[in-house]
């Protein structure tokens, strides 16, 4: 993540945060309360993520019902 200059990771893994070590990095997760990673589970987020980016409101950690 840090060679490729990544700010932010948008993920459905919701343990990822407990097997990474994220403080090494400088990246804003984004965690979407979904039971898969389906197109059709993840096209409700989509309009929530937007508001994310649009109020610039993304903290080191958020997470999305």
């Amino acid at each position: 993540m840090s060679q490729e200059e990544l700010e932010f990771l948008i993920t459905a893994d919701k343990n990822l945060s407990y097997q990474q070590n994220y403080r090494k990095w400088n990246v804003k997760r984004i965690v979407l309360n979904t039971v898969d990673n389906r197109y059709e589970s993840v096209l409700p987020f989509v309009d929530k993520i937007k508001e994310l980016f649009k109020q610039n409101i993304i903290q080191d950690y958020n997470w999305i019902d």
